[in-house]
């Protein structure tokens, strides 16, 4: 077991607690509207739930499936044929956020923390937590039932536990590698080997239940699934303004530092003494779950290093983190760190310029900026109306034979709201793309240096939005040379 000194009743109190829930709520509602997200993947959700309420079988919204939540969300937007059903669906994962909370405070019991107001107070405002909570997205739903799994094997309560992990892994795969860090927390406290193969089996048999829809549908092809990758200044950049910031991030190194120091100076102290080794002291009780956390946070960090898709794919280790960071770091250090990282979502400093970076080619600092949420809130609204508004702008460009338009991260934003108008197809046998229907209009999510030359050679005229450039440059493909940007459709209002 963790530390069994547990901090005072007072710094949990009913009151706060209210008061947290209130705040939480307060700070999310006005970020529930104009769609489900910005991430593309919320609307792939939508168009599976669609297909599901339609045809009352499953289907996958994207690999490698999220099971519980598409046909959770199913219900809650009806296929999406509720109006603004995302009212609906952001309002529940608001909700979620707030019942994670309960969890939350049972796990933080278990250790004395420092400012543990501040720290839980922390965790709910962290910009890429704030920014989760409030969109049609699996990752808080996955996080409540990971605390309430981690909750239970803390409590010994195992079977429990392992039933709330198997529960997790149906609305995000990855939730399963909890199992290894659980399980080792069940062995330290079991002193036995063979309790923890009841608890492992529990596991797996709730895991495939929850992913048997994936498992009857799709057999083991997701197992095959990769994500994108993308470049180290891409990934980098993008975790360093939606998670920290400059200045959280710099705090952040200071406490580290502060702590390889002191553990070192420490241990070279121990060693003269000829006391009782750190090893030896890590076998404690107290000290063997740090560990734990430890291993939670490695886990996930190395797999975000291997897969840097989202900086979402940290948010089951942040909790973890964050006890880690308290316990470890200079209490000063730590303060500082959860006021910037907290600001960082509504007020950023010194951020780097993009468009001046991507236009002129030099680095261009702006010292006050949006925060993280509003940029992300400013950016969601920009490509809702602007998905909204796509169709008639397209329709008045010159009339051409045949007009392929490339859109980027907006396909299924403008497949959801245009499902009346528009049909999926393909070009060429291979070339996914939607067609307007009764009008040689298509819409291609991206396209490969094969695609263009082969839509030239059909006599296709090429548009393309902003949105396109980036994911184009990548695959070392310049649009400009093969069509024309669409200049009325700005997917960068902001910063971000």
């Amino acid at each position: 077991m963790p530390d069994s000194k547990l901090p005072a009743k007072s710094d949990y109190s009913l009151s706060f607690l209210a008061s947290l829930a209130a705040f939480c709520l307060i700070s999310r509602i006005p970020f529930i509207f104009f769609g489900y997200g910005l991430d593309p993947d919320t609307y792939y959700l939508l168009l599976a739930a669609r297909k599901i309420w339609n045809t009352g079988t499953y289907w996958l919204s994207r690999a490698p499936g999220y099971p519980l939540f598409e046909i959770v969300c199913t219900f809650l937007s009806k296929g999406g044929y509720w109006p603004n059903s995302f009212l609906i669906t952001n309002g529940m994962t608001v909700l979620i956020c707030l019942f994670s909370i309960y969890p939350m405070v049972k796990i933080f019991q278990h250790f004395p923390l420092n400012y543990p107001r501040l720290t839980l107070f922390t965790f709910y405002f962290i910009p890429i937590i704030w920014i989760q909570s409030s969109c049609t997205m699996d990752y808080m739903w996955a996080l409540l039932f990971i605390l309430l799994s981690y909750d239970s094997y803390l409590d010994k309560k195992y079977k429990e536990g392992a039933i709330f992990l198997g529960i997790a892994v149906g609305f995000r795969i990855t939730s399963a590698l909890m199992i290894f860090p659980f399980s080792l927390q069940l062995l330290f406290q079991e002193k036995k080997l063979k309790k923890i193969l009841p608890s492992i089996i529990l596991f797996g048999a709730t895991a495939l239940l929850a992913y048997s829809p994936v498992i009857v549908t799709y057999q083991f092809s997701f197992l095959r699934y990769v994500p994108n990758e993308f470049p180290f200044y891409i990934w980098g950049y993008r975790t360093l303004s939606e998670l920290f910031g400059l200045p959280a991030f710099i705090l952040l190194l200071l406490g580290l530092t502060a702590f390889l120091f002191t553990f070192f100076h420490n241990q070279r102290i121990v060693y003269k003494k000829k006391e009782i080794s750190w090893s030896e002291e890590l076998s404690k009780t107290k000290n063997f779950t740090i560990v734990i956390l430890l291993l939670i946070v490695v886990i996930y960090l190395l797999l975000f290093l291997k897969l840097p898709a989202e900086t979402a794919y940290l948010i089951p280790a942040i909790p973890f983190s964050l006890i880690l960071i308290n316990k470890l770091f200079p209490k000063k250090i730590f303060t500082l760190f959860c006021i910037f990282i907290v600001l960082h979502g509504v007020v950023s400093f010194f951020n780097i310029d993009k468009a001046t970076f991507k236009n002129q080619g030099r680095i261009q600092c702006i010292p006050f900026d949006y925060g993280t949420v509003f940029k992300n809130e400013l950016k969601k609204r920009a490509v809702y109306k602007n998905a909204q508004n796509l169709l008639p702008i397209v329709e008045n460009l010159p009339q051409k034979d045949k007009i392929a338009v490339i859109i980027s991260w907006y396909y299924p934003v403008v497949h959801f709201l245009h499902l009346e108008s528009l049909e999926e197809t393909f070009i060429g046998g291979s070339i996914q793309a939607l067609h307007r229907k009764g009008k040689k209009l298509f819409f291609l999510d991206g396209v490969t240096q094969k695609d263009i030359t082969f839509l030239q050679k059909q006599g296709f005229t090429l548009y393309y939005l902003d949105a396109a450039e980036q994911p184009a440059q990548l695959a070392n493909i310049d649009l400009k040379k093969y069509g024309k940007k669409i200049q009325n459709i700005n997917s960068y209002p902001v910063n971000y």
